[in-house]
């Protein structure tokens, strides 16, 4: 991405155009499907996943199944 695809606004705002916006949204989503190792279930885990997997273990500490809630620091 380059800075020419944004526009800064007299409001103060910046937006993007849409071949910006369309690059911006491709990062993100390859992003998302880059696979890690989850350091507590220690399995290969798509990064989009983490907020899934997090709220399962936190189910699963509610529920009294797990002692401790296992946090997820990236980084």
């Amino acid at each position: 991405m380059s800075a020419d695809g944004f526009r800064h606004l007299e409001s103060g705002g910046v937006t993007m155009d849409d071949a910006t916006r369309k690059e911006c949204w491709w990062r993100i989503r390859s992003g998302k499907q880059e696979e890690i190792v989850h350091p507590f279930i220690e399995e290969r885990v798509p990064f989009g996943m983490i907020p899934f997997v997090q709220a399962t273990l936190l189910a699963r500490h509610l529920r009294g199944d797990l002692e401790a809630y296992p946090s997820f620091l990236w980084k």
